[in-house]
């Protein structure tokens, strides 16, 4: 893996010689960097839940794409992920409606509702995206 040359990576793909299961690595650590920036220890936490959760994520999603990083890996997550974070942000506009209503009606900690649901939603989505890694094998 390259960290700060990007010579050899322009050479493996000016030469064709890049093999799909060579992503990994690289599609691991931006999806840990994407999870990463925070403000308070109750921040820290929360991050720390999110690239357990991306990292979790992105082994079951291997795991559902025949074990590989190849077989379209990015592709398929960047494609079918689209899909599935619009049907998600539908479906989180009422629940966050009736949940942060509920709220207001019986004194719930607000922030342990909205981190059930972002930790929840992130769940839902590498489960279902995962499903859908499965149906295209």
């Amino acid at each position: 893996m390259q960290f700060l040359s990007a010579a050899p990576l322009v050479d493996k793909f000016r030469n064709n010689t890049f093999r799909p299961e060579e992503v990994g690595p690289y599609f691991m650590a931006h999806m840990i960097v994407m999870s990463l920036g925070y403000r308070s220890a109750y921040e820290f936490i929360i991050y720390f839940a999110f690239v357990g959760i991306a990292i979790g994520g992105v082994l079951f999603l291997k795991k559902q794409n025949g074990d590989t990083f190849a077989n379209n890996f990015v592709s398929k997550y960047f494609c079918l992920g689209w899909v599935i974070g619009v049907r998600m942000l539908l479906l989180a506009i009422p629940v966050g409606l009736i949940c942060f209503s509920l709220v207001d009606v019986t004194n719930f900690d607000s922030y342990l509702i909205e981190l059930i649901l972002i930790l929840g939603g992130e769940i839902i989505f590498y489960l279902w995206l995962g499903w859908l890694f499965g149906e295209c094998n």
